[in-house]
């Protein structure tokens, strides 16, 4: 990642940020996770259905950047 940002690609950039905010939310970071209701939810089908959206969204954001 820090090659990456040293010579800007801002593909490397994103996926890292992506990585950063996938970590918070897992980690619970000043309730993050419990304000979302999907990721919060007492059904745990919901919860994982709620993570495998967030993570096929970090996938669908990464192929759509351009590689520069």
């Amino acid at each position: 990642m820090a090659g990456g940002l040293a010579i800007g690609r801002s593909s490397v950039i994103v996926q890292g940020l992506e990585l950063l905010a996938l970590a918070l939310l897992a980690a619970d970071a000043k309730g993050l996770r419990q304000r979302i209701p999907l990721l919060s939810s007492p059904d745990k089908a919901l919860a994982a259905g709620g993570w495998v959206l967030l993570v096929a969204a970090a996938v669908a954001l990464d192929l759509a950047l351009p590689e520069l």
